[in-house]
C-alpha cells in the first residue's frame, strides 16, 4: 500500500497525453488531477503538483542517514511512501511533450506535517534530483535550526526558477529557508555556504 497522497493541477488546453497518465498514476497513487484554466499566453504542459507525505519531515530524513535514500520504498510508522512509480510517469509525460520542451513544473511540493519543500522547475531526472536535494537538507536542515533556534518550516529551490535549464546545479544555488515564526527569512548560498538576509 503506498500512502502518498498526489495532488495535480495541468494545463487545460495544451498538453499531450495527459489522460494516459492520468490513468497510469491512478493505478499506484490516491490521487487527485484536474485541469486548470491558464491564460492562453502559456508556454504549453504546465502543471503544479503537490505531494502529501505524512509524517514529520526529520523521521523522512532519518531513512536518508541510515540506509540512504531508496525511492522505491520508504517506510515509517507502519506507513510506506513509494516514489519510484511517480518519476517514471512523470518522465514518460516530459517526453510525451517535446512538442511544448516538455513539461513545465510550475511547482512540486512536497508537504511534510512540519515543513513544506517547493521545488521549481523540475521536469526531467527526478530521482537524481530529488536525491541531492534531500542529502542536503538532511545536513543543512539541522545545521540551521541549531544555529537560529527556530524550526525551519519552509525551503524553497531554488530562489530563481529557470524552467529552461533542468540540472542539478540549477537547485543546489540558492535556497529560501523560512523558520516557523516566519522571521527572519534567509537566503542559503551554496557557493559560499552561508546565509544571508532576504533582501
Amino acid at each position: 500500500m503506498n500512502d502518498l497522497f498526489i495532488s495535480i493541477d495541468y494545463n487545460d488546453r495544451e498538453f499531450e497525453e495527459v489522460q494516459s497518465f492520468k490513468a497510469a498514476l491512478e493505478k499506484d497513487y490516491h490521487c487527485q488531477i484536474r485541469p486548470k484554466w491558464i491564460p492562453s499566453c502559456s508556454e504549453g504542459a504546465e502543471l503544479w503538483m503537490h505531494i502529501f507525505i505524512n509524517s514529520e519531515i526529520y523521521d523522512f530524513l532519518k531513512n536518508i542517514i541510515i540506509s540512504g535514500l531508496i525511492w522505491d520504498g520508504i517506510k515509517y510508522a507502519g506507513k510506506t511512501y513509494i516514489f519510484t512509480p511517480l518519476f517514471k510517469h512523470l518522465e514518460k509525460l516530459n517526453t510525451d511533450n517535446e512538442i511544448y520542451g516538455g513539461i513545465r513544473m510550475e511547482r512540486m511540493v512536497l508537504q511534510f506535517d512540519d515543513c513544506k519543500i517547493d521545488i521549481y522547475g523540475l521536469k526531467t531526472n527526478f530521482t537524481s534530483i530529488l536525491s541531492s536535494i534531500f542529502n542536503k537538507i538532511a545536513t543543512l536542515k539541522p545545521r540551521f535550526e541549531k544555529e537560529f533556534g527556530l524550526k525551519v518550516i519552509n525551503i524553497k529551490i531554488p530562489v530563481y526558477t529557470d524552467f529552461e535549464e533542468c540540472k542539478l546545479s540549477v537547485f543546489l544555488d540558492k535556497w529560501m529557508i523560512t523558520f516557523h515564526t516566519g522571521y527572519p527569512k534567509k537566503i542559503y548560498d551554496f557557493k559560499t555556504d552561508s546565509l544571508c538576509d532576504l533582501t
